[in-house]
């Protein structure tokens, strides 16, 4: 889950300084179309590293919280588009761009060093040394001495990971097949419309 989240951040800064440097309307589409494919890669990931490291009774609030960041990043956008013209007549929307990547440079520095995989991850992976080393560690971060960072396997039908196997594949034929596809397309078409 920590992959794909940093991953994005990176993606996220590097097409955006990128579309910067496009040079007509096609490539400016297409540099910007990946960058809301990198948004589209981060945001499941981290609601779900999100809702796997934090405790049941704080989910909501961080849910809350995460989704506020993005109308911060939208007040962001309005700040640095009145420092660069409070009139709207001459924008330098390349400036605009490489400034607006610099939170995504930021975060990808800061994700990298400092944001922790999936405890919950890690277990069902059967790296149960380094889920205790996370847990380990926010238990440090959360003054919390006494809490048990103990990591059990959990057996499914007599066998230990059963639903480890399940890959990315398995899900792209569960939410592209007969059966949900309409509201995959659905939901991805509203997506789309209501970002632009």
């Amino acid at each position: 889950r920590r992959f794909p989240v940093c991953a994005a951040y990176v993606l996220v800064a590097v097409l955006s300084i990128l579309s910067a440097t496009t040079w007509g309307f096609a490539s400016l589409c297409t540099a910007r179309f990946l960058v809301g494919c990198a948004f589209g890669l981060g945001q499941p990931a981290w609601n779900t590293l999100c809702s796997e490291i934090s405790p049941s009774h704080w989910r909501m609030t961080l849910s809350v919280f995460s989704n506020i960041m993005f109308v911060i990043g939208e007040l962001y956008s309005a700040m640095i588009i009145w420092i660069s013209d409070p009139d709207m007549l001459w924008l330098d929307w390349r400036w605009l761009l490489i400034v607006g990547a610099y939170p995504g440079c930021i975060l990808s520095l800061l994700g990298m060093f400092f944001l922790n995989e999936s405890p919950s991850w890690l277990a069902v992976k059967g790296f149960h040394g380094l889920a205790r080393d996370v847990l380990e560690d926010m238990r440090s971060m959360n003054r919390r001495p006494k809490v048990s960072v103990d990591v059990c396997p959990k057996v499914v039908c007599g066998n230990s990971f059963a639903n480890a196997s399940v890959g990315i594949r398995d899900h792209a034929f569960i939410i592209f097949g007969r059966v949900m596809l309409y509201s995959t397309l659905v939901v991805a078409y509203s997506c789309f419309a209501l970002n632009f």
